[in-house]
């Protein structure tokens, strides 16, 4: 259910940062830091939330997760998600391979700290585990609203090299049969 929501969400999200962005009230950098306080402080407030609800109200709480999974989309699709776009354009498959190669981490680091402060499976355990996914989320808003940017930097462009090589001198037809 929280990947149909965020397919839902990504969807709708695209076209809305565009729609924002082209109107031009906001510079880049501001629509970037919007969508991403978006994106992370509501799922961490969700989690918060979450963390102090007692486990009669687990289809409550499993609302919340996927509503704050889904509300992530603004961060990916406005927030930093697409800012390395912006940042450097012509190096930008290989900002993706290392934030993709950092990002997937998590994926085998999380159930091992989860297991960890989760022994007996308690309400109590599970509070904490809520708690810190709260302050990741916080943590990540703080430090893209304080260093991100949108602004495409020096070293984004790939420098053009205007030489022609004497091999693909194009004035002249070839005939490599005669």
């Amino acid at each position: 259910m929280p990947l149909i929501a965020a397919l839902l969400l990504h969807l709708l999200i695209g076209p809305f940062f565009d729609y924002i962005r082209n109107h031009n009230k906001y510079t880049p950098t501001t629509v970037r830091k919007i969508f991403h306080v978006v994106g992370t402080l509501m799922p961490g407030a969700l989690m918060f939330v979450s963390s102090q609800l007692s486990s009669e109200y687990k289809y409550f709480i499993i609302s919340l997760i996927t509503i704050s999974y889904s509300l992530t989309e603004f961060a990916v699709m406005g927030g930093f998600g697409y800012a390395m776009i912006d940042l450097a354009p012509d190096f930008l498959g290989i900002l993706q391979g290392i934030n993709k190669t950092i990002s997937l981490a998590p994926g085998f680091i999380t159930p091992l700290i989860v297991s960890a402060l989760t022994p007996h499976g308690s309400s109590e355990e599970w509070k904490h585990v809520f708690i810190l996914f709260g302050a990741l989320y916080v943590l990540s808003c703080l430090v893209f609203v304080t260093c991100g940017s949108a602004q495409q930097q020096s070293w984004g462009k790939a420098i053009k090299n205007d030489t022609v090589s004497a091999l693909s001198d194009s004035s002249k037809p070839r005939n490599n049969f005669a």
